[in-house]
């Protein structure tokens, strides 16, 4: 998949401006570039995560890959790797979230005698 690359545009679920996305991959180095404000201010978008995930539901372009085009050029790059490496974080985040929930109901329920 190397050398390979699109762009494409994606609709902001919150204000309805469209983005541009240049997805790239040249020797096993994914990028992924968006022109939304979080992106341009160099934080992670959702536009780019999202689309890296394979969801198209904001792609507005006709004639975008599909998701198993996407996914293979994030095949095997560093990229792929911290993406699971967050959605790891993630899910031990909502664990330890629930946990600190049931815990504080635990609690009051306690002082409440």
């Amino acid at each position: 998949m190397d050398g390979q690359g699109f762009q494409c545009q994606v609709v902001s679920r919150t204000t309805g401006e469209l983005y541009e996305i240049h997805l790239s991959r040249k020797d096993g180095r994914l990028t992924c570039r968006c022109t939304c404000p979080a992106a341009r201010n160099g934080r992670l978008c959702k536009h780019r995560l999202s689309l890296l995930d394979g969801d198209l539901s904001d792609v507005r372009s006709p004639g975008s890959p599909d998701r198993e085009t996407i996914l293979d050029l994030l095949r095997g790059t560093e990229v792929e790797a911290l993406i699971g490496e967050l959605r790891e974080m993630e899910s031990r985040k909502a664990a330890i979230e629930a946990a600190i929930r049931g815990l504080k109901d635990r609690l009051g329920r306690q002082l409440d005698g």
